[in-house]
């Protein structure tokens, strides 16, 4: 059987306790419709009102067989009031009412709205009585019935948050790298090899305080907002070595610390188009981004490996996030960086002044099992391609011959929090 739970009116987190109560009872016996598909379907066939006949129309196009509305007013005294209503008429088949004392809705009312909510259902599916419900006992709430009466204005705050608008989204694991660098001309030191490390992402959305507010500007305005991203690797010490000639090269008892880390942080952009629960987000960012790698000298001050790099950009983000059913989703995102500039590899010290770009791309997993609580996995894989002119006064004291890739790719493992 199909339900319709529409936002309760009153102070939004009493309505919610009030609703989540409802679901709560009732989600094992009926089939709750998502909101968005309710809100579309009353747009689609113009009954944006609580009025009998809008309800009955909007729950005949999607098959729903009870609608539920309800309300946290004071009236005199405060009140908890729930209408159930049949789906084929709109019309109100019973009504609950629960004195409150104060703004609140207490446990012992919750339990009590527990206890009556699933008969009322019952009795609301059934084929309507020609006689009405009014000869049933039932008192008609002229107010609420009619749809020339006037209505009290909902505010924001009364209606309800479409489960895609979170304030943060926070997450922290573990991230496993592997890094793969090398010039394009031989003999020249190249570098590889593995390390975990830490990361962490946060993303703020102020403007979802808006989120309750309805209309489709408002919708796509609500994913607007700013993160940060930051992965530290833990590499092992290099352990320099002597070149014995004929390849062969004799570790040494030194040892030199190499670090790397990556930060972006910037403008996120999430935007659900359809406005419904199971269908796909628009992933969008500009950010700026810095990530570094570099390799401490030997003692006498030469290279262990190549030179530092300290990759400082700009990058636009597109991608998608696709949910596959209430608790998993498939996430994908491609970064493009326009490099501002490359650190020490570019110098005239090193391989001299020269060009840059890099990609990057993740694909990736996410599950909520339990309210916000969110895992996700995922990998990717980032490049950077260096050039080298060979310009500049003096010469570079080195030579590419050309340039190089400097590539890495790994894994991702977070749990966190959609508040």
């Amino acid at each position: 059987m199909k339900v319709a739970l529409l936002p309760f009116n009153g102070p939004e987190k009493q309505a919610n306790k009030a609703m989540s109560e409802i679901v709560r009872t009732l989600k094992r016996n009926v089939d709750f419709v998502p909101l968005a598909d309710w809100d579309d379907a009353a747009k689609r066939l113009v009954a944006p009102s609580r009025s009998p006949d809008d309800l009955a129309a909007v729950a005949k196009d999607l098959g729903v067989a009870v609608v539920i509305t309800g309300t946290v007013k004071r009236d005199g005294d405060w009140m908890l009031q729930v209408s159930v209503r049949n789906g084929d008429t709109g019309k109100s088949v019973d009504k609950l009412r629960y004195p409150l004392k104060g703004p609140r809705v207490d446990a012992a009312t919750l339990r009590q709205l527990a206890d009556e909510i699933a008969p009322a259902v019952d009795r609301a599916a059934a084929p309507p009585s020609t006689e009405g419900t009014e000869a049933a006992g039932e008192k008609r709430n002229i107010e609420d019935e009619n749809p020339l009466a006037p209505k009290p204005p909902e505010t924001p705050a009364t209606a309800a948050r479409p489960p895609w608008t979170p304030y943060v989204d926070a997450d922290v694991g573990m991230v496993i790298s592997s890094r793969n660098f090398a010039f394009d001309s031989g003999g020249l030191k190249n570098r590889g090899g593995a390390a975990a490390g830490l990361h962490f992402d946060a993303t703020g959305y102020p403007l979802a305080l808006l989120a309750n507010r309805p209309g489709d500007t408002i919708n796509a305005l609500t994913g607007l907002g700013v993160g940060v991203t930051l992965d530290w690797m833990f590499w092992p010490d290099e352990i320099p070595c002597t070149d014995t000639g004929g390849g062969n090269c004799t570790p040494t008892s030194d040892r030199v610390s190499a670090r790397e880390y990556r930060v972006e942080t910037g403008l996120r952009y999430h935007w659900n188009f359809l406005n419904r629960p199971m269908s796909p987000d628009l992933l969008v960012s500009f950010q700026y981004g810095l990530h570094a790698f570099s390799i401490a000298k030997k003692a006498d001050g030469t290279d262990v490996g190549p030179p530092d790099v300290a990759y400082s950009y700009l990058t636009i983000g597109l991608g998608t996030r696709v949910p596959i059913s209430r608790w998993i989703a498939v996430l994908f995102n491609f970064n493009f960086h326009g490099v501002l500039d490359t650190g020490a590899i570019q110098t005239q010290a090193e391989y001299g002044p020269g060009g840059a770009y890099g990609i990057r791309l993740a694909l990736g997993a996410e599950s909520n099992p339990w309210r916000g609580l969110t895992l996700r996995v995922s990998g990717f894989y980032e490049r950077f391609g260096l050039s080298f002119n060979g310009s500049g006064t003096p010469a570079p004291a080195k030579t590419a011959n050309g340039g190089a890739a400097d590539q890495y790719y790994g894994a991702i493992i977070t749990a966190g929090w959609v508040f």
